[in-house]
């Protein structure tokens, strides 16, 4: 997808330099990448304390294994 958007040189240099992208394309792809994961992390670790799991992945490991 194509897209037209106003960026700051300042911070577009900013962003090359911590990237190391070769293009202004990849600099901005990278950080919206890193932005989505930073995000989704954050909604995960929201969610400490309201879901109860069960440690017994190795209860249900063995338990394959015997089938």
């Amino acid at each position: 997808m194509r897209i037209t958007i106003g960026i700051n040189d300042q911070t577009m240099a900013r962003l090359l330099a911590v990237t190391e992208a070769a293009n202004k394309t990849r600099a901005i792809q990278i950080a919206i990448t890193e932005f989505l994961k930073k995000k989704g992390k954050s909604k995960l670790l929201q969610l400490k304390g309201r879901i109860h799991l069960e440690d017994n992945w190795k209860k249900l490991r063995k338990g394959e294994l015997n089938e």
